[in-house]
């Protein structure tokens, strides 16, 4: 089985989706699925994903009619194997070795959900800056440690809620 399925939905991203592409194709993990959801793209995004995947057999590609990011990620959902899902938004890249890491933590300590902090890189600068959404500096007392919902009492809702940022197990029963 293979250890993560990357789910990347893409609607018009033909500035930012080779950096994308180039940042999950090249992760040190290599044990990956990239499936990328053409959500109805009229720009050359799904071009692009072509490109890719004519270079690397884990890219899958299935087209469908525009229907939203919810829509194509639920889709990418049911076409993935992976014992743990990724999904990424198409303007965004992750580290080369984010998710070799990530997965090692995971299995070290059996867990269903590992959080990460995200940066945001200004696309006209490139400055990287820090967000106290994506930051969440009160889990700073659980750095590289397991907790729970209840360890965080109500700090809990003010966990970042978007899908990226998190590496999800697959099946939890």
């Amino acid at each position: 089985m293979v250890k993560v399925s990357i789910v990347i939905p893409f609607y018009n991203v033909e500035d930012y989706f080779r950096e994308c592409l180039d940042s999950v194709t090249n992760q040190t993990l290599d044990d990956l699925e990239i499936i990328c959801i053409n959500d109805g793209s009229t720009d050359d995004s799904l071009k692009i994903a072509e490109e890719f995947a004519n270079h690397d057999n884990r890219i899958k590609i299935v087209s469908q009619e525009s229907k939203g990011v919810g829509a194509a990620r639920n889709r990418g959902l049911e076409l993935s194997k992976g014992d743990y899902l990724y999904f990424m938004d198409s303007d965004d890249s992750i580290k080369l070795n984010a998710l070799g890491l990530l997965y090692d933590f995971r299995k070290s300590n059996d867990l269903d959900i590992l959080l990460f902090k995200q940066i945001v890189v200004n696309d006209k600068t490139g400055e990287m800056f820090k967000n106290p959404y994506y930051e969440m500096e009160f889990l700073k007392p659980f750095n590289k440690k397991v907790f729970n919902y209840k360890d965080l009492g109500n700090d809990a809702l003010k966990l970042a809620v978007s899908l990226h940022g998190k590496l999800l197990k697959r099946d939890t029963t």
